[in-house]
């Protein structure tokens, strides 16, 4: 193979792994993996989709050292070190620029979900109601102020003990759905309540009882718009 045609591919097979390894603040599930959905064994979950396009971005920097002439006595530690840096690299740089293009949205694509310890939900157990807290942190990126609702996506571990597959966010005093606003360039942590039905065959518990979890889905909305997160199989 002539040495343009090997540095093409390779590009090629870069810019193809770019793309199989994308993902978004709204679903940090790679593109490939939604695909190749992971396989679960027991307890454990096997995620495989990610080795293919390391193995690409892998074979892709070999290449076109080899056709650079370059040095080849520690090829394959070179190419792998490049193959690191990248994957570390792209992660960073898809995230600043995601940030930067919501930055100019006026409308709820402005409204970016930051991931970590502030984000829980608490579920509460009872006869035949029960109750899930919820800490949301959200940033609004853009300019204008934003309002919306929020729809809980409810974890398969909490339908295990509630009917309902999906609640609204309610506001504790009315009862009614609660409208939640963020201001421009304005970073908050919500804290919505829902209310779900106890599942029949867990009513005969006795006493309060909860769960928790810091994985969720969750989307906001208006009359506009619906904007999911996910960042979780369900």
């Amino acid at each position: 193979m002539s040495i343009r045609k090997r540095v093409i591919l390779s590009i090629i097979g870069l810019i193809s792994a770019f793309i199989m390894m994308g993902y978004s603040n709204h679903n940090t599930i790679p593109l490939l993996e939604r695909i190749l959905v992971p396989i679960e064994m027991g307890n454990s979950t096997f995620y495989y989709a990610m080795l293919i396009p390391v193995v690409v971005i892998y074979f892709s920097f070999k290449n076109i050292i080899i056709a650079l002439n370059l040095e080849d006595r520690n090829l394959r530690m070179r190419a792998f070190i490049l193959t690191i840096l990248c994957i570390v690299g792209y992660s960073s740089m898809l995230g600043r620029s995601e940030k930067v293009y919501r930055s100019y949205a006026n409308d709820l694509n402005a409204i970016y979900y930051h991931r970590g310890d502030a984000n829980r939900l608490g579920l509460n157990g009872g006869e035949e109601v029960i109750t899930v807290n919820g800490t949301i942190r959200l940033e609004n990126l853009g300019d204008e102020s934003q309002d919306f609702y929020i729809k809980l996506q409810v974890p398969a571990h909490f339908t295990e003990v509630m009917e309902e597959s999906e609640l609204m966010a309610i506001d504790q005093r009315t009862g009614e759905s609660e409208k939640f606003s963020i201001d421009g360039k304005t970073e908050v942590v919500l804290r919505p309540y829902f209310i779900g039905t106890t599942a029949g065959e867990v009513r005969e518990r006795s006493g309060g009882w909860g769960r928790s979890t810091r994985q969720f889905n969750f989307v906001i909305y208006n009359e506009a718009e619906e904007i999911s997160f996910t960042e979780k199989y369900e």
